[in-house]
């Protein structure tokens, strides 16, 4: 049994970086940007310890201190080397399929299974989750480390919660200590008492060798006690999370017409039932999702039917105990926080592939202990068994085509862009890509086709647009970007809203609106939370106008900033906005503030 233990996850090993190899090669892309390449925070450790207490992007939606404390550990050791980040998230995702071949296996012990099948149907479902192409992004984003981890903390839970020879005290601290560690790596993890209850239950009909669960399974002294301290730690992580999260800008959620919020769960929950089940088609960053009327639900109906179809017997399921209702249970709570029951605002999306690496690792995981109890000729499982190496033989070439789409932000916004031609985000990201890397001819040009197109514009496009045409001089088009984006201030967080009143101000200034330029910078100062960008546009505006102007605003400008140090340095309550400012106004950082 170990012989064949040692072989199969050798073989496991060898299929996985057969697929994966290739991302070492791959650089920072996307928000890793943020986390590591143009963030000076990663090179103080102190600052690391700060951040990581804080909200993520400032948002209260957002806590998770310890992929990031990872992440910027990592970096201070290796310096920023996007080959050391891959290789870190190519070793949690082996991590993780290792987890699920002995959990698996552990499952056929459950069930009584012995020969061959034993170590052959562990190893293929593992090399499933190994190779699976809709989890890619997940594997090959160094920012998704957060799906990574989370994960790896469920399966370790899952693991220890399986091992009957742990005393009850031990296990329940373990499995607390487990929990706890993995909410502070996403939010998703608030599935995992569920899933815990769908695989005690599962485990205790396999091994009374019934169809039905006994809820009294899980009501033993040594799962309560588990359980427990799972309730305890949840308590925990919600009062440190409110702590970290008290005064952060919200989300303000999509707004949907009220029969769509209704179907938006079902439309979203059957396009991940569709990635899962064919994932060999339509793998993109972006899956882009705008309301157009009923006419535009219709290439996703037939799987939002099989959603609630899905939904619907796995209720009745649960009614009469059968196990099958256990496995959609779990895999419903694990994409849970996903499905749009409150609409998701991430970039008018209506899925995103990552979010698939927990649920997904739910099904390998329950599924044996349901497809065991099928009434399937030996002819049938022979057949399943093919067509799950199959599956395998098929994923790997597709998985190392999909590798080198995120090799630099250029190449992955293009695919995108081709993939998803409707995205607004991913064009906009196209832009502002090609804006970073001096080809404005080519932002301009894209520009242009999106508006000749109709298409709509979001404000991030309209803001980046601002900013390029401001740095080549071109003030009045700059001007009507900024104001394009200015029809969307009601939706922007504060943050946001400074930085764009900011930008404003100075382009007006530029133009010699000096009336209007005071009256941006003052908007911007008013704002609850003020930035480095505001500043700094104010001080530029100061420096070329006659003290008077500067007095005008004296006042706003006290308020806004208290008691900050009397420098731009002590302004910098955020290395982005930092970043974000010496883009915008590089002539007045380090410039000492006005006198009060």
């Amino acid at each position: 049994m170990r012989g064949s233990l040692v072989l199969s996850w050798l073989a496991l090993l060898a299929v996985v970086l057969l697929a994966y190899g290739g991302v070492l090669s791959n650089g920072y892309v996307w928000d890793d940007v943020f986390f590591l390449s143009e963030n000076e925070v990663v090179a103080d450790f102190g600052q690391v310890l700060r951040i990581i207490t804080e909200p993520l992007f400032g948002q209260r939606s957002y806590f998770r201190p310890l992929p990031l404390l990872a992440i910027y550990t990592e970096s201070l050791l290796s310096g920023r080397n996007p080959s050391v980040s891959h290789a870190v998230n190519l070793a949690i995702h082996l991590a993780n399929c290792t987890l699920v071949l002995l959990i698996v296996r552990r499952a056929m012990v459950d069930m009584k299974v012995e020969g061959r099948v034993a170590w052959l149907v562990p190893l293929l479902l593992a090399l499933v989750y190994g190779v699976h192409p809709a989890l890619s992004e997940a594997v090959i984003w160094v920012s998704s480390r957060f799906d990574l981890m989370a994960t790896l903390f469920i399966l370790l839970a899952i693991w220890v919660w399986g091992m009957d020879g742990l005393r009850t005290l031990p296990r329940a601290l373990l499995v607390t200590v487990i929990f706890f560690l993995g909410a502070l790596c996403k939010e998703t993890l608030v599935a995992l008492p569920v899933v815990l209850v769908a695989y005690q239950l599962l485990r205790q009909a396999a091994r009374a060798g019934v169809v039905r669960f006994e809820i009294a399974a899980v009501l033993v002294p040594r799962h309560v006690a588990a359980f427990a301290g799972v309730i305890l730690a949840g308590l925990v992580y919600l009062f440190l999370r409110h702590q970290a999260l008290e005064g952060a800008e919200a989300l303000a959620p999509r707004q949907y017409p009220w029969h769509l919020r209704l179907m938006l769960p079902f439309l979203s929950a059957g396009q991940y039932i569709r990635l899962t089940l064919v994932p060999f088609i339509g793998i993109s960053p972006h899956h882009t999702f705008y309301w157009s009327g009923i006419q535009g639900l219709l290439p996703y109906l037939p799987w939002a039917v099989a959603a609630l179809v899905l939904l619907v017997t796995a209720c009745i399921s649960l009614v009469r105990r059968r196990l099958y209702g256990l496995v959609v249970a779990a895999w419903f709570a694990a994409l849970f926080p996903v499905l749009h029951v409150v609409p998701l605002t991430i970039g008018d999306n209506l899925i995103h592939e990552r979010f698939m690496y927990f649920p997904v690792a739910v099904l390998v995981l329950l599924l044996p202990y349901v497809a065991r109890r099928l009434p399937v000729s030996d002819a049938m499982a022979r057949l399943g068994t093919v067509l799950l190496v199959l599956f395998v033989l098929a994923s790997v070439p597709l998985v190392r085509s999909i590798v080198p789409m995120w090799r630099s932000d250029a190449v992955l916004w293009e695919w995108a862009v081709q993939m998803d031609p409707n995205s607004r985000e991913a064009k906009g990201n196209l832009i502002w890509t090609y804006a970073d890397q001096g080809r404005y001819g080519e932002v301009i040009t894209a520009y242009e086709e999106m508006k000749t197109s109709g298409a709509e514009i979001n404000p991030a496009t309209a803001i980046n647009m601002g900013a390029v045409y401001y740095f080549i001089g071109n003030y009045e088009a700059s001007l009507e970007a900024y104001e394009l984006a200015l029809t969307y201030r009601s939706v922007l967080p504060p943050s946001y809203r400074s930085n764009l009143y900011a930008s404003v101000a100075l382009v007006h200034a530029l133009l010699g609106h000096d009336q209007d330029a005071r009256g941006f910078i003052g908007m911007a100062l008013r704002e609850k939370t003020v930035t480095v960008n505001a500043v700094a546009n104010y001080l530029a505006f100061c420096r070329g106008r006659a003290a008077e102007s500067m007095q005008f605003n004296a006042a706003q400008y006290r308020s806004a900033i208290g008691p900050m140090k009397a420098s731009i340095a002590g302004l910098v309550v955020n290395q982005r906005e930092m970043y974000e400012a010496g883009r915008f106004c590089p002539d007045v950082m380090g410039m000492p503030l006005p006198a009060s």
